[in-house]
């Protein structure tokens, strides 16, 4: 039998309420930390978002499970995963990746900091 470790935290960024309803979700399972985030308005910047999340997030856990960033070992961190669901007016696919590089200066073909958000349409037809 299988044991997994689940955590879970809210959060809204700059801990605010979008109309005294929480919108972000992020939970541990296993070995993924999940991130899922509301947004009534289209938002391209939705990974550099989610980068700032992502580092608060990692920082609590590496705080939470007494881990030394300055060690001479690998940390081994949980994989990041992060999901963005829409449900604007704003005509957009079903579903499409959002990627950080696309907002560099450069055209880099391998950037050293890949985030990305999968981004998921869903309003009713």
């Amino acid at each position: 039998m299988a044991v997994y470790q689940i955590l879970v935290c809210y959060f809204t960024a700059h801990e605010h309420l979008y109309m005294d309803y929480k919108n972000d979700i992020s939970f541990l399972i296993d070995s993924t930390l999940n991130l899922y985030e509301h947004q009534p308005t289209w938002n391209p910047n939705m990974p550099l978002r989610g980068l700032g999340y992502f580092a608060r997030l990692y920082e609590d856990y590496v705080r939470l499970n007494e881990l030394n960033i300055y060690s001479e070992a690998r940390l081994k961190l949980p994989k990041p995963q992060y999901f963005v669901f829409y449900n604007g007016t704003k005509a957009e696919p079903d579903r499409q990746i959002l990627k950080l590089s696309d907002s560099f200066n450069r055209f880099m073909i391998m950037p050293f900091l890949w985030i990305r958000s999968e981004d998921i349409l869903i309003r009713g037809t």
